[in-house]
């Protein structure tokens, strides 16, 4: 067949309708495919004021507002397991966003220091008196849980909240099955 005989428009046209078809179809399935089932989930979560999706390559950052809750551990479980159905095993990143003021970031972070080292050593009990001091110094109240994945502190004072969810597994490779189907869990 010789080049001449061949319509490039006609060629070039295709080439234009293929991609459409393809970005289009690409930009259906993420949306109708695995976002949408997250955006229900998260519509419905009683925990949940706010989100915002964000696609990062092939993972989904999903940034969730959560409501003063009276048990984080609880509320942050139940929407980690419906998350995780919802994305069916594709890679996201939950991240945690909640109304702390100075006072509970300043409490939080002469926290830090005790928690990891509960983490490491094992003397929870330790970790929640002292978390629990320091709160009080920043006049808030502070609630710790803990299960074998993470350690959850809560803090609150009359202007503001602290929600944060730690992993108890600080190695690099461990931290992406912490948060069961989620690369990992982190603040906003």
């Amino acid at each position: 067949m010789p080049w001449s005989n061949l319509n490039f428009k006609v060629i070039v046209i295709t080439f234009v309708l293929g991609l459409a078809l393809l970005f289009g179809g690409q930009y259906v399935y993420q949306k109708y495919g695995f976002n949408q089932p997250v955006k229900q989930v998260l519509a419905t979560n009683p925990a949940v004021a706010g989100y915002t999706l964000e696609e990062q390559g092939p993972e989904l950052v999903i940034n969730v507002h959560l409501k003063r809750t009276d048990n984080l551990q609880e509320s942050y479980r139940e929407l980690r397991r419906q998350v995780d159905e919802a994305m069916r095993g594709r890679p996201y990143q939950l991240v945690i966003e909640d109304e702390r003021d100075d006072n509970l970031r300043e409490a939080f972070y002469n926290s830090q220091f005790i928690i990891y080292q509960a983490i490491a050593q094992g003397n929870f009990q330790e970790m929640a008196d002292e978390v629990r001091a320091r709160a009080r110094a920043a006049n808030a109240t502070a609630r710790i849980y803990l299960d074998s994945e993470y350690v959850y502190v809560q803090m609150e004072n009359g202007h503001g909240y602290l929600a944060e969810v730690i992993p108890r597994q600080t190695g690099g490779s461990d931290l992406q099955g912490a948060n069961g189907g989620g690369l990992y869990a982190q603040r906003g």
